[in-house]
């Protein structure tokens, strides 16, 4: 949540870029105009919520069954950390797949309050926050229309989640056997491999 209090401005002015059919001179341009406008904020909390509810359930799902499966290692008399790459993929696949569902109607929201003030002023929802977002969708449109575009949304985030966090499980499991250079080389990795995640 707090890394999208920096990223969500940022996402705001490449939206605009991307949709608005005004011709921005460079990005600082785009972003003064749009802030004048005040809606470079506009769906931040529904920013928030997506990481709160996706963010959350993902890692915290990847979590317990990485914490099951070596339990269960333990139980079978093995070494809790016999855990194969493809069930690091795995578990990433589901955990991913979950958190984005349980999430889709954060995204839904993100997406409706940032890009509401592109509708005519007489077509505007004027959402004042994600709760209300969520609520009126729900109520005017039906409960199921929150988990509209959830298929590919839960498709990009199996693919994504499990990339990395079982990569980035099985990178911490090299790197506590590793040393010297192999060491530094996966930190590295590491590194750009979170900041990849911060940035997403």
């Amino acid at each position: 949540m707090g890394a999208a209090t920096f990223c969500h401005p940022l996402d705001v002015i490449r939206v605009q870029m991307q949709t608005d059919g005004v011709a921005y001179k460079n990005t600082f341009d785009a972003a003064t105009k749009i802030y004048h406008e005040l809606v470079l904020l506009k769906g931040v909390s529904a920013a928030y919520l997506r990481q709160w509810m996706y963010g959350s359930f993902r890692i915290g799902i990847y979590a317990y069954l990485l914490e099951q499966t070596q339990l269960q290692n333990v139980a079978n008399g093995k070494n809790k950390n016999d855990i194969s790459f493809g069930q690091k993929l795995a578990m990433g696949c589901c955990s991913g797949g979950i958190g984005s569902f349980i999430g889709t109607p954060s995204e839904l929201a993100l997406v409706r309050m940032s890009g509401d003030n592109k509708l005519p002023p007489a077509e505007r929802r004027n959402y004042s926050n994600v709760i209300d977002c969520i609520a009126r969708i729900g109520k005017e449109e039906g409960i199921t229309k929150l988990w509209r575009g959830a298929t590919p949304t839960v498709l990009r985030a199996t693919l994504l989640s499990s990339a990395q966090l079982g990569v980035t499980s099985e990178i911490k499991g090299h790197l506590a056997k590793a040393d010297g250079l192999a060491k530094r080389r996966l930190l590295l990795w590491l590194a750009n491999d979170v900041l990849l995640d911060v940035v997403q």
